[in-house]
């Protein structure tokens, strides 16, 4: 079954989690007031490479609709410090 062609169907407002991957010398307080701002979010250390060079970090937050969600996936995905959101 293909599923790329299906849209995703969400009862909006719903909690919605990126993982955000990054160096280990970033803040990720910095990353944080840099794109979301002052909203309300639950977070915590996810990961850390073996090497110690990156680590993942787990932002839990309400999105209001679609594109509240995916503006905010955009606006991980063009942080100067964000290597990649999974």
């Amino acid at each position: 079954m293909n599923l790329s062609c299906k849209k995703l169907e969400l009862d909006y407002p719903c909690v919605w989690k990126y993982k955000l991957i990054m160096k280990n010398e970033v803040c990720i307080k910095d990353v944080l007031d840099e794109t979301i701002g002052k909203r309300e979010f639950k977070g915590k250390l996810s990961n850390t490479s073996s090497k110690g060079k990156f680590i993942s970090y787990l932002v839990e937050l309400v999105v209001t609709d679609e594109k509240d969600r995916l503006n905010l996936h955009e606006l991980f995905g063009k942080h100067k410090d964000i290597k990649m959101i999974v």
